[in-house]
């Protein structure tokens, strides 16, 4: 071989060398690109995967705000038909609440000198009640005593009808004559 071809077949092998290397160059430039997008890819799902669990805690801080606007709103509510009767302000709620207290407070001592007063007339009532009571036990045995003496007497009543029946009787059965009759009858009489 001579030196010629020898330098030529060094050139095309320094040249293939060099495409090589280049190639290698391309190549590993390429991966570290395709690497460094990976790695933003990765660095961005992260981001992504963050953001969706503050986006979760807020949605759920977002829930609880809203369950606790309602109670709110709803207290606000009953509070203005049946404690205030008006629109107001909840910044002002503790005026409000000493407010109603010194109400409270007066109206409560109005009702412990009603409650006395009130105890005053019960007691008197009571005795009133038991005097009547009494009265009326007293016209109770006075009306049964009434009703003894008006049983004795609707016997005798009694009594008297059954023998005016019977002397009715013997003086239709002619062993009475007018004038017995009429004697009996009389005194018969008289008992009713």
């Amino acid at each position: 071989m001579n030196t010629k071809t020898l330098v030529e077949i060094n050139k095309t092998i320094n040249i293939s060398n060099m495409k090589n290397v280049y190639l290698l160059l391309v190549a590993v430039s390429l991966f570290l690109q395709a690497h460094s997008q990976k790695l933003k890819r990765e660095e961005m799902m992260l981001q992504i995967d963050s953001l969706n669990k503050v986006n979760q805690n807020l949605s759920v801080t977002l829930d609880s705000v809203n369950n606790e606007k309602e109670l709110y709103f709803g207290m606000y509510e009953v509070v203005k038909e049946k404690v205030v009767k008006n629109d107001f302000n909840p910044a002002e709620m503790a005026n409000i609440i000493d407010s109603l207290k010194i109400n409270t407070n007066s109206n409560t001592s109005s009702l412990i000198e009603s409650n006395t007063s009130l105890k005053d007339s019960l007691y008197l009532m009571i005795i009133n009640l038991n005097q009547l009571q009494l009265e009326f036990d007293n016209l109770k045995d006075s009306i049964e005593q009434n009703e003894i003496i008006h049983t004795q007497e609707d016997v005798i009543k009694a009594i008297a009808i059954g023998n005016l029946k019977q002397l009715k009787e013997l003086f239709d059965s002619g062993i009475l004559n007018d004038e017995e009759f009429l004697i009996l009858k009389k005194k018969y009489v008289k008992k009713l």
